[in-house]
């Protein structure tokens, strides 16, 4: 294919993502993470002029400043982000058609990696609100600039690449421990592999460069958090994430008695801004015993990013085995140098998140650049030693399905998705349930179930902050603040009758069935 029609590819598959889109819309217009309930929650503050409530040291900021602009023109509040995911989705699409050319020469190749992500990124338009999906188009703007011809030799560029990446932490706070280790290792990489054509200190001196500008550009929300906090932090996540999973949650939450109120008066959930909720915070540094609990969860997260880079493809791991083997071992490694940059950003991407916490979306980028590697493989190695068209042929579709059926798959899943909570929605309204609400705290997916309809409803969610309790103390935290419904999630019939012949369901004034949901609704106010 000429060269003509891989620069059309690149429209066509924006063309094909946008029908996509737009035509599928129904199916997937009341599809939301639990995470989305804060970003629409802060993006409306920002639109309303709420700023310093509006800060947050969980929730990056880009995309609710961009959300703000256009929230309160919409009654779907997810539509706009997904309409904002969609534009960076054809941004991710032009990026990547600018990064491939770089290492792979195969048009057919190239052109066919175009028209598969459509399918790709409509899986993560809908799987995700906010947050990593911004931040990979950044990633994938910044290695364009990296990868540019005579980068090394043009310390202009260390400009652009540090407001990329400042705008990269502003849409997930990551970005910057990211940028602080890729960076340094690429430029030391490059002297390492390059000593005789250029000085040490020059690439230091292009790093600091980089790091002062990128500093001077995220230090205005830095100071933010401190104004909100009171302390010097890029990010609370990262300490909000070990306290849950080093933590004892129930020592460390303040004293609020058995129910947490959300943080502002008309909160939905504690999801909002869940740090000022804690008065002690455990790192794996506070003891010996986290220290081995955190290595132990590193351990974990091992395992569990084997499993998440099979998601993206069964071949991923081969890829990335092979190009790290080969470019160990070659003695010409100047020619892979742009391989290396992207083997290295997943390296460094992944490795962070193996110490706290792993999803899948937290590395799409590692299949984005497991496509451009794998093509570079076949181009080079597997194809050329295959004749036979059949054959040919049969390698792609595998190569290519085995990156295309995570997301088939993932579209099938979210299809319809949220629709119920709509239609409990609806059922709450028509029987006039709404305000203070708790629930049995029976596991994280129901409490984050309850933080969708807190905010569907507009009602406010109370977290139970202790695993054990009695019936009396629930009750009597019910009068404290003044709850006036509670859901009772039961996981058999036993169970259900049990609890109704138990006092808590014997002091409510009514007590209803959610249609096609196994959840008790106590109405007391």
């Amino acid at each position: 294919m000429s060269e003509v029609g891989v620069k059309y590819s690149k429209w066509i598959s924006i063309a094909a993502l946008l029908l996509l889109f737009f035509s599928t819309l129904p199916w997937y217009q009341y599809s939301f993470d639990v995470d989305a309930t804060a970003y629409i929650t802060i993006a409306r503050q920002v639109a309303n002029g709420e700023w310093l409530r509006s800060i947050n040291g969980l929730w990056s900021p880009l995309n609710c400043w961009i959300a703000a602009l256009f929230i309160n023109y919409s009654k779907n509040p997810f539509l706009v982000f997904k309409l904002i995911n969609i534009g960076i989705s054809c941004g991710i699409i032009y990026q990547t058609a600018a990064l491939q050319k770089k290492i792979i020469q195969n048009t057919t190749l190239q052109t066919i990696i175009l028209f598969s992500l459509p399918i790709i990124l409509l899986a993560y338009t809908h799987q995700q609100i906010a947050g990593d999906f911004l931040q990979l188009l950044f990633l994938l703007i910044y290695l364009n600039i990296i990868t540019a011809t005579n980068y090394f030799q043009t310390p202009r560029l260390q400009f652009w690449c540090s407001l990329v990446m400042a705008l990269a932490y502003l849409a997930k706070s990551y970005s910057l421990p990211f940028f602080l280790v890729f960076h340094l290792s690429v430029h030391l990489l490059y002297y390492w592999w390059n000593r005789p054509l250029i000085p040490l200190k020059q690439i230091l001196k292009n790093v600091l460069a980089a790091y002062f500008i990128f500093f001077l550009l995220i230090s205005g929300w830095i100071y933010c958090l401190y104004l909100k906090y009171h302390i010097l932090t890029f990010s609370t996540a990262g300490t909000l994430n070990y306290n849950w999973y080093l933590g004892n949650t129930a020592v460390s939450i303040k004293q609020m008695g058995l129910l947490a109120p959300p943080p502002y008066a008309d909160s939905f959930n504690y999801w909002e801004d869940p740090y000022p909720y804690y008065q002690k915070f455990y790192g794996p540094l506070s003891s010996l015993n986290n220290f081995l609990k955190a290595i132990k969860l590193a351990l974990h997260n091992i395992k569990e990013s084997l499993l998440l880079f099979s998601e993206l493809s069964f071949v991923l791991l081969a890829i990335f085995a092979y190009w790290f083997i080969r470019i160990i071992k070659t003695n010409r490694k100047q020619i892979f140098f742009l391989h290396a940059i992207l083997l290295l950003a997943c390296i460094v991407l992944t490795t962070g998140y193996l110490l706290i916490h792993i999803e899948t979306r937290y590395i799409w980028f590692t299949g984005i650049a497991g496509l451009i590697l794998g093509c570079r493989l076949l181009e080079e190695k597997i194809l050329p030693a295959i004749r036979n068209f059949i054959t040919r042929f049969l390698i792609l579709f595998i190569f290519f399905g085995s990156f295309l059926f995570s997301s088939i798959n993932s579209l099938q899943d979210l299809r319809n998705n949220g629709k119920d909570m709509i239609q409990i929605k609806s059922f709450f309204s028509a029987n006039n349930i709404k305000g203070k609400f708790t629930n049995n705290n029976s596991g994280t997916s129901d409490n984050a179930w309850c933080t969708k309809l807190a905010f569907l409803t507009n009602s406010q969610y109370y977290l139970v902050t202790k695993p054990n309790y009695s019936s009396q103390e629930l009750l009597a935290a019910f009068n404290e603040h003044n709850i006036n419904f509670y859901l009772y999630f039961y996981r058999s019939d036993i169970d259900k009758e049990n609890f109704l012949s138990g006092i808590v369901a014997r002091s409510a004034k009514s007590i209803i069935t959610i249609p096609g949901k196994d959840i008790l609704v106590l109405q007391f106010q």
